[in-house]
């Protein structure tokens, strides 16, 4: 585990994982016990530190409740034996709240068969209504999402703050926005907004780049690869799906929002564009602490991204002397999946990115337990099936708790009967789906059917859940940071852009709190600059945070 520190503000934890690594977890975890002064833009200094409370350790306990609550739907590769590199990045998903009754609803995305036949129906992407306690109901058709493409991986975000979440969905050969209409449906506008491209396109992120109060959009771009004439690999005499670097790389695309309900392609301008990317993995957060969005971006075989605001629409590539481009040994890594959170509770961001040792894919940051150290899923399965070799190809999905003293430990095997079994696993996204301030967790696979992960955790801490709804920012209030003050002590959170792998997590912020069952004040930083102050709000519950105009 390599942890490297920005400017003395920021720390950003790279690890090679995947399955068999608690060993690594444990051993090489790095812990600060200090307590480290922070001067905020306000000029106050505020107090970051280890829990003010007892903790209580509580057995973390998940539920696959996929079937039982109706969320059918399993992730087509469309392998038919030309081995295409697509066929084994799998799908991911998005959370979103489209029809506003505070219930987290998902939508699958699904792959095809190659080339792409949009006359066949059989594979299309899916979007799953929850109807609280009566389960989740497909609606796709209604909503007007019933995609057929060969999907790969979805943003949310509201870009026309207009109240409702709208949905991008990446994909190998096209890309589509779809316009949350506020009625229960969606109209595609992908052509009208700008946002068409052919390129493979994998994550994306909505986040407000420049800070104008309009959601503009990353997208992650992987390589070329010809249909028509497949590369053609071998290993020990039987064929495999070649190595990423046989494929030219696409350079990745940011869209700027226009403000009209159009984008515009600003890549150049921005500072943002290398060719050299393959990219899987995006997160967009303040990593500086100068209250600039900066972008990180996770590639495969390639150096890692990590672009760091200038002010506006301007980013200049630091990853290399930031120390999160290459391994502590200099050399790239397979970048992935990409979990963005505090874990060890000093005020900065830290990251996690999953690598192709192993064999990682989706990850996250969740305090399962409330106890206010957020602790962390990873997703696991091979790209080639090679067990002649003795090399597994399903694997096991872990989940680390967070010791609270800098290191993890791997509880899958008591985390529930999901933890021990085989998968192919590939996209993650958390959500509260019971609202119960539990957060659970939507996992896809390639083969096997998509899980649901019911948090049953019955021991656990107090919490807050806040919905932050911007004016004068973003409408989600994306990059916002929430400092909650605890007996004296602050603790710090942005609702960051992105993250996880190809997928988008319930855009709510959701806190555990441990034994702690009165905040003395939560502040609101808002993108515009805006500063609220809140006393007295109630734990265990959640709260809808308006920026004051």
């Amino acid at each position: 585990m390599k942890r490297f520190l920005f400017s003395g503000l920021v720390a950003i934890l790279l690890l090679l994982t995947g399955y068999g690594v608690a060993d690594r977890l444990e051993r090489k975890s790095l812990w600060q016990d200090d307590r480290l002064i922070a001067h905020q833009t306000s000029g106050k200094e505020l107090r970051f530190g280890p829990d003010v409370s007892p903790r209580r350790k509580s057995r973390i306990v998940f539920d696959d409740v996929a079937a039982a609550f109706g969320v059918n739907f399993t992730y087509y590769d469309g392998a038919a034996g030309y081995f295409y590199i697509v066929e084994t990045t799998g799908g991911g998903m998005g959370v979103l709240d489209y029809d506003h009754d505070g219930n987290p609803d998902v939508y699958l995305v699904n792959g095809s068969r190659l080339p792409v036949d949009p006359t066949d129906r059989t594979q299309r992407s899916r979007l799953f209504r929850n109807r609280g306690e009566l389960g989740f109901e497909d609606v796709t058709e209604p909503a007007g999402v019933d995609l057929v493409s060969y999907g790969q991986g979805a943003t949310v975000g509201d870009y026309d703050n207009d109240g409702f979440e709208d949905l991008f969905v990446t994909g190998f050969g096209r890309t589509v926005l779809y316009h949350n209409n506020g009625d229960g449906t969606f109209t595609e506008l992908t052509l009208v907004a700008g946002l068409a491209t052919q390129f493979w396109s994998t994550s994306a992120a909505f986040a407000d780049v420049d800070q104008d109060g309009a959601l503009d959009l990353y997208v992650c771009t992987y390589g070329e690869v010809s249909l028509q004439n497949p590369l053609f690999c071998e290993r020990g005499g039987q064929r495999v799906h070649c190595l990423p670097r046989r494929y030219p790389a696409q350079p990745d695309l940011l869209f700027h929002n226009q403000g009209d309900g159009t984008f515009a392609e600003r890549s150049a301008q921005a500072g943002v564009v290398d060719e050299n990317g393959r990219g899987l993995g995006v997160v967009i957060a303040d990593f500086t602490s100068d209250d600039r969005p900066d972008i990180f971006v996770a590639n495969d075989t390639s150096e890692n991204f990590l672009f760091v605001g200038q002010g506006g629409l301007r980013f200049e590539d630091r990853a290399l002397s930031l120390g999160v481009a290459l391994t502590g040994e200099g050399s790239t890594m397979s970048g992935m999946g990409v979990a963005c959170g505090d874990y060890d509770r000093n005020g900065f961001l830290d990251l996690f990115v999953t690598n192709f040792y192993g064999l990682g894919w989706g990850t996250v940051f969740i305090d399962a337990d409330l106890d206010g150290f957020p602790d962390l899923f990873v997703a696991n399965g091979h790209v080639s099936d090679l067990r002649h070799e003795r090399i597994p190809y399903k694997m096991r999905q872990q989940f680390y708790r967070n010791a609270g003293n800098g290191k993890f430990e791997d509880v899958s095997e008591s985390a529930g009967p999901y933890f021990r079994q085989l998968q192919l696993g590939r996209g993650v996204a958390w959500a509260d789906i019971n609202n119960d301030g539990l957060p659970d967790l939507v996992v896809s696979h390639i083969v096997d059917p998509v899980t649901l992960l019911l948090n049953q955790t019955r021991e656990h801490g107090h919490w807050i859940g806040l919905r932050l709804v911007g004016t004068r920012s973003n409408r989600n209030g994306l990059n916002a940071k929430v400092l909650i003050t605890v007996e004296g002590a602050v603790r710090s959170y942005e609702l960051v852009a992105g993250g996880g792998y190809l997928s988008s997590s319930d855009l709510r912020l959701l806190v555990g709190l441990g034994q702690v069952d009165h905040l003395d004040q939560v502040v609101v930083r808002w993108p515009s600059g805006q500063e609220d102050n809140l006393y007295s709000l109630a734990v265990d519950r959640y709260h809808v945070l308006r920026e004051a105009r």
